[in-house]
């Protein structure tokens, strides 16, 4: 299980105060959600009944989002993100 030091893109109030790197504005409101809960590191089976879509659509969701974010696979996904939020936060 991942570690939770990230932040969870809902809970931030004014995501300009984030930065654009770690809120990925490429990414429609769809992939921002189950990005989110792909860095929990659930199941796409998981992420679906969260969801409440089908399990296909998180696959695609999940192409898209690596593809947008240039990674090419999940674990460099977090890996990249948690880089991404350190590096901000100094």
């Amino acid at each position: 299980m991942v570690e939770r030091n990230y932040v969870y893109i809902n809970e931030i109030n004014n995501a300009d105060e984030v930065g654009e790197v770690l809120t990925y504005p490429d990414l429609t409101r769809r992939e921002r959600e189950v990005f989110d809960l792909a860095l929990y590191d659930l199941s796409n089976k998981e992420i679906a009944e969260k969801l409440f879509i089908a399990e296909t659509t998180v696959k695609k969701h999940m192409q898209n989002i690596l593809k947008k974010i240039e990674c090419s696979n999940r674990e460099q996904l977090i890996e990249k993100y948690n880089k991404l939020l350190v590096s901000d936060q100094k």
